[in-house]
């Protein structure tokens, strides 16, 4: 569900408001530095602490857990340059995945769908990524911790990934959130088998509330994922000097998967 703040009306652009599911828990900060011979993590609940740390491996990757608190979402801001108009953009969870280019760094925004298999359900929450030179700051809604995989890839000694630069790293990260596109798709093609065979076999008039919930999810997974298309092939054309030429090839096997998904879709 979308929901948009008024109190924006009339204020400065650039102006810091969260807009999103309100939560209450402490945002967390961690920064992962790694080279081709020695990886390092910190975790961070204090922002103070967080500005005072120092990186001095090849790349660094700064994860934020959480954007309700502006205050945190703008010192992080300051600390790696980036511009009033994208720390807005961060905050605000109603963004359409889009790819911005700047003179230092790249602003990619993409929609993360999580299925909960216990539940049986699908969620959606709102990723940002600043890539830089050396680094990666990547925002989410909340603290699930959806990129574990590709923390344990880089902590492994001859892990592919400890060899490449910030711009494999970014691509690491795009392909998780698309690998968990087809878990989603997964649970909604079972989903509309299961309406299909209750239609045929006892159709009720709560079929039809279900098929409509159905339809609004759908809706929303594809407008979370096409634009998608978009973004990579932008970056697969190697228009963007922060992404090498060896990395185009593994970003266009993604662009390939996303094809699939929306022809799935």
């Amino acid at each position: 569900k979308h929901k948009y703040n008024t109190q924006k009306i009339g204020m400065p652009p650039g102006t810091l408001l969260h807009v999103g599911a309100m939560r209450s828990e402490k945002v967390k900060l961690s920064i992962l530095c790694y080279s081709n011979d020695s990886w390092t993590e910190e975790e961070f609940t204090n922002i103070d602490d967080f500005l005072e740390y120092q990186c001095n491996a090849d790349v660094s990757w700064v994860h934020v857990s959480g954007i309700h608190v502006v205050e945190v979402v703008e010192k992080i801001g300051k600390k790696f340059n980036i511009h009033p108009l994208i720390m807005e953009d961060i905050v605000n969870t109603n963004q359409r995945p889009k790819l911005e280019e700047s003179k230092d760094y790249v602003y990619i925004v993409v929609k993360m769908i999580h299925y909960f298999e216990k539940i049986r359900n699908i969620e959606f929450e709102q990723i940002s990524m600043i890539v830089g030179s050396n680094y990666i700051v990547s925002f989410q809604e909340n603290d699930n911790d959806i990129f574990q995989p590709i923390k344990e890839r880089i902590k492994k000694i001859n892990g592919k990934i400890r060899t490449k630069g910030v711009d494999y790293l970014a691509y690491a990260l795009i392909d998780c959130i698309v690998d968990h596109y087809y878990l989603a798709l997964e649970y909604l093609g079972e989903k509309i088998e299961e309406l299909e065979d209750e239609l045929m076999e006892d159709p009720k008039p709560k079929v039809l509330k279900e098929i409509h919930n159905l339809k609004n999810q759908m809706l929303f997974v594809r407008k979370a994922i096409w634009p998608l298309r978009e973004i990579i092939n932008a970056l697969s054309r190697g228009d963007s000097s922060l992404f090498n030429q060896d990395t185009l090839i593994y970003l266009r096997d993604v662009y390939d998967h996303i094809i699939q998904i929306i022809d799935t879709i």
